[in-house]
């Protein structure tokens, strides 16, 4: 991500991405024990469990896999890296 990014901008990206992890990490510490209970718990709500939570894990790949296949397929607007603006900032003036 970060040499994807205007210099200036890197530290706002950066927190922003801790954010959304931590988010996922709540998500996940609170979605766990409330699906056991859900399912009664015991070796049934165990593997219950871990089947919804499985299934989550492979639909968000799938999405990661569509999202990222529409993306590259549409014309590319990436702001310059980091080594675009070294060599422009390291080349002489015209």
């Amino acid at each position: 991500m970060v040499p994807h990014l205007p210099q200036g901008e890197t530290a706002s990206a950066l927190a922003f991405n801790q954010v959304l992890r931590f988010l996922g990490f709540t998500i996940g510490s609170a979605a766990s024990p409330a699906l056991l209970a859900a399912f009664g718990g015991g070796a049934s709500g165990f593997r219950s469990t871990l089947l919804v939570i499985c299934g989550l894990w492979v639909a968000a790949g799938i999405a990661v896999v569509v999202l990222d296949a529409r993306r590259a397929n549409a014309a590319p607007q990436v702001a310059p890296g980091r080594s675009d603006l070294m060599r422009r900032r390291r080349s002489p003036r015209e």
